[in-house]
Order: C-alpha cells, then structure tokens, then sequence
C-alpha cells in the first residue's frame, strides 16, 4: 500500500537546495555568456584591401571578406576623413575600394608604435612594412585583445607592451582591425 503521508523537509535542507539552484543558475547564465562571446568572435574577419600591381596599368585591386562584430561608436575627435578610412562596411565596388586606399595612404603615419586607448588605436592608420616588428602598447587598466582578420589575436595586458610581425598572411594591403569584440578601431597599411 502507498503511504500518502507528506513529508516536511527541514529549513537548513531548503536553505541548501536555494542555494544549489542559486549556484546553478549563476553557472548557466556564465556558461550562457561564454557562449555568446564565442560566437561574436567566430568568423569575424576585417575586410582587407590589397595591392595588386600585376593588374593592368598598375591600379590597385581590392579584395575583401566579410565583417561582422559588434557596433562601435568612434571617437568623437576623429576628422571626417579617419572616420571614412574607418568604415570598412560600406566599401563595396572596386572604386570605392581603390578610394579607400587612396585615403589610407594619404592618413598613414610610417611608425612602429601603435598605441591603443579606450580601444581605439592612435595613429588611426598606420603604415607598416610587410614583416616589421610592430609594438602595441596598451594604455588602459583593463587587457584588450587586437584582432587582425581573426586569423591573428594578440592579447595585450593592461598598461603593457606587445611586440607582433607585421604579416597577416595576404600580403601587402589595407588591414582593419578590432579591439576586442568592437567595430574596426583602426587600420593597418602594409607595405613591401
């Protein structure tokens, strides 16, 4: 026969059960998060234009391949033609391919420094040789992680110095890249 008898169970055990509910609700929503944040940075490629003087008359040809990472609103001391360079989405035809890296070269500042704050980077485009060491110098309290058409993320400690070759597997070009899981923060023009 079944005993149909209820059971009372005592304050500490329901105490213990709260708080193993409330342990595994905190690891669900962490686990939740991790996942998120993989996904936002799986697949995330800048777009890069390259140089291609084997092309007839010497023009440049540009390439591309897609771009999706979070928005990111640029600095507001940024002049109108940083935040042109900036904005790889709307680069779509040849042309304007050509006249973002017209832009690019003329804006480029030759350095081996580049200097990242609030996760934008300073020069806004800088200009590399293909292989160069290049020193990024994070002046935040907080790591960042600079990714370069997500086949190449360096993390950089917070208020530290990280030192990376200059070659991003395509050659000589226009490279974006982001800080973080953020918009493009800046370019990098590789020459030979």
């Amino acid at each position: 026969m079944l005993n149909m008898s209820t059971h009372k169970s005592s304050p500490k055990k329901d105490k213990v059960l709260n708080l193993i509910i409330l342990v595994l609700v905190i690891v669900a929503i962490y686990l939740g998060y991790s996942v998120y944040r993989k996904s936002q940075n799986k697949g995330l490629e800048n777009k890069n234009i390259s140089v291609n003087n084997s092309s007839p008359s010497g023009s440049i040809v540009a390439t591309s391949s897609s771009n999706t990472s979070l928005p990111r609103k640029l600095p507001s001391n940024l002049s109108e033609e940083e935040k042109k360079v900036l904005d790889f989405e709307s680069v779509k035809s040849d042309e304007e391919k050509r006249a973002q890296m017209a832009l690019a070269q003329k804006l480029a500042k030759q350095e081996d420094n580049l200097e990242i704050s609030g996760c934008s980077g300073n020069p806004v485009v800088i200009k590399v040789k293909l292989g160069q060491n290049l020193t990024l110098k994070n002046n935040d309290k907080v790591k960042h992680n600079f990714i370069v058409n997500n086949n190449h993320q360096y993390e950089v400690a917070a208020e530290s110095v990280k030192s990376i070759i200059a070659d991003f597997q395509k050659g000589p070009g226009l490279y974006g890249y982001r800080c973080d899981s953020f918009g493009t923060s800046g370019v990098i023009l590789v020459i030979e």
